[in-house]
């Protein structure tokens, strides 16, 4: 493709009919140029008018047509480039910022249902309220048992006593009383 030298000699002059020739001849060409470098056509059109712009105020610097060719075609590729890898971190931050929202949901989740189940263990009686807070760090029955000095039968009625009341006190948060159903 080439620009015709009389329209190249009025578009550095200045005469806004030789940038409408030479416009209307690249424009096509260079959006297609554009689009095929994975950008929507909007995108496209944008890009390759907004450095039809900057040549115009640049016109002068061109020594002929092929130069100005060039550079529309470098110009272009540059821009979309740009635009690509921007499409791209806009998106990584995207989806950091709906990875960080959903942590923060569940670490929220997660320190509401932590207080829901210590308030309603706090409530318990001091011997039921031990003998669920061993379980829940890991102690068998028979270890609460050993380390209580309590019998095994007694620390197994604390623990039943303790569910049924946690049950009751935690009945409108099934989640909880499922969890707890696993003790």
């Amino acid at each position: 493709m080439e620009i015709n030298a009389k329209d190249f000699i009025g578009f550095k002059s200045g005469n806004e009919k030789a940038l409408r020739n030479i416009f209307n001849k690249l424009y096509p060409t260079l959006v297609s140029f554009a689009v095929r470098q994975a950008i929507d056509v909007m995108q496209a059109e944008d890009v390759v008018q907004d450095i039809f712009n900057k040549v115009w105020q640049r016109r002068k610097q061109f020594e002929n047509g092929n130069k100005l060719i060039s550079f529309l075609y470098t110009s272009v590729r540059n821009k979309t480039l740009n635009i690509k890898r921007d499409l791209k971190n806009r998106d990584r931050i995207l989806t950091d910022k709906i990875n960080n929202d959903e942590e923060f949901k569940d670490l929220l989740i997660e320190e509401e249902v932590n207080r829901l189940l210590y308030d309603a263990i706090n409530s318990l009686s001091d011997r039921q309220k031990e003998v669920i807070e061993l379980i829940l760090q890991g102690y068998t029955v028979t270890e609460i048992a050993e380390k209580t000095q309590l019998s095994l039968n007694t620390i197994k009625t604390h623990k039943l006593r303790a569910l049924k009341d946690l049950n009751i006190k935690l009945k409108d948060h099934l989640f909880l009383v499922t969890l707890l159903a696993a003790l």
